[in-house]
């Protein structure tokens, strides 16, 4: 099998400079052994093509560990034991090649000149014919168990809410002209400018993925840019916090309400962590008074553990379930579930807010600072990996900065100030 396709037909010396080049293609694999893009070490097998003299590289699809690259074949050799695998490798490289090659043919046989723009485009046609819908599904199915699953849920809402404006879209049609007529029918059904920046933020990420996958060589969708309204984040005060606590130690809560209620204090007084973990955090998370485990949400992208100390309440909370030994928080009902009733649970409080899963991790922010905790340490507690992620919580220090920055009035007084509140001369 050839590693290296040319086709450069003889044209007369006399002929324009400019001319000599017009059908000059060659296409082979390489390994991109100093372009390492994984953490696991592995490289990129491409298509390497030269159009008249330009140089252009599209993807196999394919990345293998780069001692099992053999330049001279041009093709992969793995240990006899993963022969199978080899050669199923190389076929699909061998594929990816031979399409470079057809792009190239049909330009010769059409005589039109190829361009390095119209081969990239007909070589990633074929992908972007895929189903968006079908493709956005399946990535789905891979982030389960990996991402937070209320992330998964506002995924999901996305599919739905585009399947509502187009119910069949190939990933060609993925485009910013697309997502701009997308936000206008959304703008029609009245949705806030926030809840359509959600939507369009998560389609963006299903063609973040189609990239990496190198489906597509660029994501078109982000283009098209609608600008979020920065909001505060919701949370409890410190009174309405005592009064959630009051609720649970005072009242027979039954059946979901009280488990429900059991998890968001917790997390509202211990670490404030997603909502994803309070259906993975077991009895093994906790040592003696400290809670052990890695954030749901950044699993993939910043493996990390946190460990946090556990309050007085929040070892009361979870003792039941430590000395079980199973889940912190059994029984748990759907996410949805959860929010409804913890809107019940906070208007029997006389909590007149919107109550979600999520401001607990807000509740527990805002106390950690107004308690005098630094934003750096906050940072580390709640795994943010950028301190502009933990400063919108810095609506708290406007009215402790107020407070706080008259300290100095308790330590100091003017002589006879008591009796002079102003001079006159």
């Amino acid at each position: 099998m050839p590693t290296c396709f040319t086709i450069a037909p003889q044209i007369s010396a006399a002929a324009p400079q400019n001319l000599r080049y017009m059908h000059s293609y060659t296409a082979t694999l390489i390994c991109r052994r100093h372009a390492v893009r994984r953490r696991d070490g592995r490289a990129k097998i491409v298509v390497q093509a030269f159009i008249n003299g330009l140089k252009v590289e599209v993807p196999t699809g394919v990345t293998i560990e780069p001692r099992f690259w053999c330049n001279d074949s041009r093709m992969v050799k793995l240990p006899r034991e993963r022969r199978e695998e080899q050669q199923q490798i190389n076929s699909l490289i061998a594929a990816r090649r031979a399409k470079a090659w057809d792009i190239m043919t049909r330009s010769m046989q059409s005589d039109k000149i190829l361009t390095k723009d119209s081969f990239l485009r007909q070589y990633y046609s074929a992908g972007q014919l895929d189903d968006f819908f079908g493709y956005a599904h399946k990535q789905i199915d891979r982030w389960t168990g990996i991402k937070d699953p209320m992330t998964l849920k506002n995924y999901g809402d996305a599919l739905k809410k585009l399947a509502q404006y187009a119910d069949k879209l190939m990933i060609a049609d993925m485009h910013e002209h697309t997502a701009r007529r997308f936000d206008e029918f959304m703008q029609k059904q009245g949705l806030k400018k926030n809840t359509r920046w959600k939507h369009l933020k998560n389609i963006s990420k299903f063609m973040s993925d189609a990239v990496l996958d190198e489906i597509i060589e660029e994501n078109r969708w982000k283009r098209y840019k609608v600008r979020k309204e920065k909001t505060a984040p919701e949370f409890l005060t410190k009174e309405e916090l005592q009064a959630f606590i009051d609720l649970y130690y005072t009242q027979d809560l039954k059946g979901g309400y009280r488990i429900i209620a059991r998890a968001f204090l917790f997390a509202a007084l211990n670490g404030g962590f997603r909502q994803g973990n309070w259906y993975t955090l077991s009895a093994n998370n906790v040592e003696g008074d400290t809670l052990i485990f890695q954030p749901l949400k950044a699993r993939k992208i910043k493996p990390q553990t946190i460990k946090l100390g556990i309050t007085t309440i929040g070892r009361d909370l979870i003792s039941e379930s430590v000395e079980a030994g199973g889940l912190l928080f059994p029984g748990l009902p759907t996410p949805q579930q959860v929010n409804k009733q913890l809107k019940e649970l906070a208007a029997y409080a006389g909590i007149r807010k919107r109550v979600t899963s999520h401001t607990a991790r807000h509740t527990y922010a805002t106390q950690f600072l107004e308690a005098g905790g630094k934003v750096e340490v906050l940072q580390q507690i709640l795994g943010h990996s950028r301190i502009h992620e933990t400063m919108i919580y810095s609506h708290v220090t406007d009215t402790s900065t107020r407070t706080q920055s008259v300290i100095l009035n308790d330590r100091f007084s003017a002589p006879g100030s008591e009796l002079l509140p102003g001079l006159s001369l």
